[in-house]
């Protein structure tokens, strides 16, 4: 008897744990429709044909990739690697979108939230928020997953769109509503008044548009200098509403193979002109100049590594070599200031030495690849003169507007520092330095940021 009870009890207990495992399934499944729902979304009479990432439903917002976004609606889109910021434009219009501190600013200088999806160029933002800036009316097509921007231009109903589109979504369209009856048939009416009210103003817009044209080709000239006058004052704006966007000039001094003999003179120039540098060391050299490093942390400049041999037949001489170098420099770097770093720079630069899974590994580990797009040239040879230095410098960063710059801890590059910090002062450079917060930049385009 026992044994029928304890069984009794047994199925019992087994039955409330599928019934629990049922209500949070359809639980999981009512959430689903609102956070990672697949979603469709359509410009004007079309949807957009998204080439890789596709759009989602999420947190009552549907997210889709930024690129494909800013094509279908004809915006420009600029991308600004080192301080992870977009600006999207259009007409005479902008937004600059920080994917690091999830924050958006527009031309009128006003700052709000803006959550994304994702990193980097890969990153999704949500639709309605950005299109409404960008004077589009947004809808979500009823009894679909469709989510409609449209502006003058578009000629179809919700309705008659997504009927359009039931072959591509393979959502047949319904009416659905949670209105009463009685707003249903209101709400039908008004769907059937508009239908008509969009077929008439579509007749009116043809008639217009011959107007439209005589008018538009008379002030074209007109326009076209306005636009202009317009981007120039946008231009000018931006760096005024947000100083580490894609228009705004700024420059990171980077230092290799230090410290040296020579450091401190480097220091003291960085420190005359309020200037911060970041430091890519060697494990012997943190090692033997110990003091120069603390300065360096106590002064506010940025730490990375770049190793332990300098020898590209060793630190690249199989795929865990180089993440053990930068392990072991960190290592000392911890004995000398009680911290590591994420921050590296390959010897001889990334490419094409620093391979895929030599990568891989030190992505793995949390390291940070980066590279310059400036290469002062003063390793090129034992002692490259101050001058040359200097010239070959200022030649090249006139084709940047973010600009990292390649020097070493060698004594003409000391020398050269001062007038080149004068010449990117008086051109109206911002000096920053790197962070491990920031997306990489190297050879590769390799900007993963592994925890």
């Amino acid at each position: 008897m026992k044994k029928y009870k304890k069984l009794s009890y047994f199925l019992f207990a087994l039955l409330l744990v599928v019934v629990v495992i049922a209500q949070r399934a359809i639980s999981s499944d009512a959430k689903t429709k609102d956070s990672g729902k697949k979603a469709f979304v359509a410009v004007n009479d079309k949807l957009i044909n998204f080439k890789d990432e596709q759009p989602v439903m999420k947190d009552k917002d549907t997210f889709v990739p930024i690129k494909d976004f800013a094509d279908a609606i004809g915006a420009e889109l600029q991308w600004n690697s080192v301080s992870s910021k977009t600006i999207i434009t259009k007409d005479d219009k902008y937004i600059i979108i920080n994917l690091k501190d999830g924050t958006a600013i527009t031309n009128k200088e006003k700052k709000f939230t803006m959550n994304t999806i994702g990193e980097d160029k890969k990153a999704m933002i949500p639709v309605e928020k950005v299109s409404k800036y960008f004077n589009y009316e947004v809808s979500y097509i009823s009894g679909t997953s469709i989510v409609r921007i449209k502006n003058q231009n578009a000629t179809l109903t919700d309705k008659e769109l997504g009927k359009k589109s039931e072959e591509i979504t393979g959502e047949k369209v319904t009416i659905a509503s949670n209105k009463s009856d009685e707003d249903n048939k209101k709400e039908k009416t008004k769907d059937n008044s508009e239908d008509k009210k969009v077929s008439k103003n579509n007749e009116t817009k043809n008639n217009e548009s011959k107007n439209d044209k005589v008018k538009s080709n008379k002030n074209k000239a007109k326009g076209d200098s306005n636009k202009n006058n317009t981007k120039d004052k946008e231009v000018k704006n931006i760096q005024q509403v947000e100083r580490q966007v894609s228009q705004d000039k700024v420059v990171y001094l980077t230092f290799d193979d230090g410290p040296s003999a020579y450091t401190p003179q480097i220091l003291d120039t960085l420190s005359a002109y309020g200037v911060k540098g970041t430091f890519f060391m060697l494990g012997p050299n943190i090692n033997a100049h110990s003091n120069t490093v603390k300065r360096m942390k106590n002064e506010g400049h940025s730490l990375g590594l770049h190793g332990m041999t300098h020898n590209a037949k060793l630190i690249y001489a199989n795929p865990e070599a180089f993440t053990q170098e930068m392990d072991e420099a960190n290592g000392i770097l911890e004995k000398v200031i009680g911290e590591t770093t994420k921050l590296t720079r390959p010897p001889y630069g990334s490419k094409p030495y620093l391979k895929q899974k030599n990568r891989d590994i030190a992505v793995s580990k949390g390291y940070r690849i980066w590279d310059w797009n400036i290469d002062s040239t003063d390793s090129k040879k034992a002692r490259v003169p101050a001058d040359q230095i200097y010239r070959s410098t200022i030649n090249q960063i006139v084709h940047h507007k973010e600009a990292i710059i390649l020097f070493h801890d060698k004594k003409t590059s000391a020398e050269a520092l001062p007038k080149v910090i004068e010449y990117l002062k008086a051109n109206g450079y911002r000096f920053e330095t790197i962070n491990k917060d920031m997306v990489p930049m190297n050879f590769w385009n390799d900007t993963r940021m592994a925890k």
